[in-house]
């Protein structure tokens, strides 16, 4: 099958085709179809890879052009195909006058068909982390002010990817190393010492810790909610 990404936001029109059977969306269980998935301006239009759906694509795209007074982004699309010959892509691709994309891509700041359990596949909320530590100076804040930025700022950042991916057991380390660093008052050149082990840094007030989540119950806990 095939998706390809439109920049641009649609209406009802591929809905309206596709009870028509002039497109045919993309089967994921019995009777059940998927076609469009749309965010904001953002449109993912799915539909099996085959040349009428992209005539239906190509026809629908120009009316919603025509109605609307708006204009398709195509540069700015990609077409992308699961088990469909590379040639036939491409003179699709040319014919919708879009780009080929490849996996993995980023949409809505999720790395789609990128493998969890790679380290690359999270550097980007390691160095997005990094990126606010390095904005700021422990040694001018006071002990309570780097526990509210910990818990307010720092623990904030990696909940999108927390709640999609189960995080590998690198990236648990690297997270609270940085977590550790920060709430001691070191930084990337000095290290302080760690005067509290980390377990009971996590514990819950009234059972004598500073209530700082602990990255792996957390990451769970909001995993277990898709359930």
């Amino acid at each position: 099958f095939l998706f390809l990404i439109v920049v641009e936001g649609l209406n009802g029109l591929f809905k309206k085709a596709s009870r028509l059977n002039t497109f045919t969306g993309y089967e994921v269980g019995r009777n059940q179809q998927v076609d469009v998935l749309r965010y904001a301006d953002d449109t993912i239009i799915l539909a099996k890879a085959k040349k009428s759906n992209i005539w239906a694509i190509k026809s629908i795209l120009r009316l919603f052009e025509l109605a609307s007074g708006l204009k398709i982004t195509f540069l700015k699309s990609q077409l992308l195909g699961f088990h469909v010959d590379t040639l036939w892509l491409q003179t699709m691709a040319m014919f919708l006058h879009c780009r080929i994309g490849s996996l993995p891509f980023t949409y809505l700041g999720l790395p789609i068909s990128a493998n969890p359990r790679r380290l690359d596949t999270w550097q980007p909320v390691i160095e997005k982390i990094q990126k606010r530590l390095s904005s700021w100076k422990p040694d001018s804040l006071s002990f309570s002010g780097r526990i509210t930025l910990l818990k307010s700022v720092l623990h904030s950042i990696p909940i999108y990817f927390l709640s999609f991916f189960k995080a590998p057991r690198g990236i648990n380390s690297q997270l609270e190393s940085l977590f550790k660093s920060f709430l001691w008052g070191g930084d990337a050149d000095h290290k302080k010492i760690h005067w509290v082990a980390w377990d009971d840094v996590c514990r819950e007030k009234n059972k004598g810790g500073l209530g700082i989540r602990d990255l792996i119950a957390f990451n769970l806990a909001l995993l277990g909610k898709w359930k």
